[in-house]
């Protein structure tokens, strides 16, 4: 017999009791849903995450914005992800992670705001996202896997190549292993291209 979490969230803190849960027929969909959402296991409860106003709270953010998957700036749960320069700035089990490995031309900001009752979001008009980066865990995002030329459309990997350099100039100083590997992504992009 399975043990099932239950628990129950407040404004100032969650807390958790084991009840026996008999297996059911939802139980085999809830465990595709949890892989997608398994930076939430080792990410702040939304409650404690600071956010601009009452309307966004809730995960109100992600039912207006993209929230979750590596390059997003929101996890799952609505929490803002912990800018990074290097490994360095993360917490134990994090790793940093540039965002131009999820696309060529990535907003650098995302502004959400309470108007009229209700959550908004808006990005920022500008593709400099490519050169920031934020913590994830590397228990669910290997790092291994962060390069990933598939993902990218064949005619979005000119840009993404020259994304890439720019942002591993960005990050020579302060990471120089990051600069690195983000130069033998670019490789790949270029033979990805090579073979479109």
């Amino acid at each position: 017999m399975r043990v099932a979490l239950v628990c129950a969230v407040t404004m100032v803190m969650a807390s958790c009791d084991e009840t026996e849960a008999e297996p059911s027929i939802e139980a085999e969909g809830e465990v595709e849903a949890e892989a997608e959402d398994a930076d939430d296991a080792v990410s702040p409860e939304f409650s404690t995450c600071e956010q601009l106003d009452a309307e966004c709270r809730d995960e109100a953010i992600c039912d207006v914005w993209t929230c979750g998957g590596p390059p997003a700036l929101y996890n799952h749960g609505g929490c803002p992800r912990t800018p990074c320069a290097s490994n360095d700035d993360c917490g134990s089990g994090e790793s940093c992670y540039p965002r131009v490995y999820g696309g060529p031309c990535l907003s650098s900001e995302v502004r959400c705001a309470g108007v009229d009752g209700a959550c908004e979001c808006e990005p920022s008009d500008d593709c400099d996202g490519t050169l920031d980066a934020h913590c994830l865990p590397v228990s669910v995002y290997d790092p291994a896997n962060y390069c990933d030329p598939s993902s990218i459309a064949c005619a979005d990997l000119p840009a993404w190549m020259s994304a890439l350099q720019q942002a591993a100039a960005e990050h020579d100083v302060a990471a120089p292993e990051m600069a690195a590997s983000l130069r033998a992504c670019a490789a790949q992009a270029a033979d990805a291209a090579q073979g479109c």
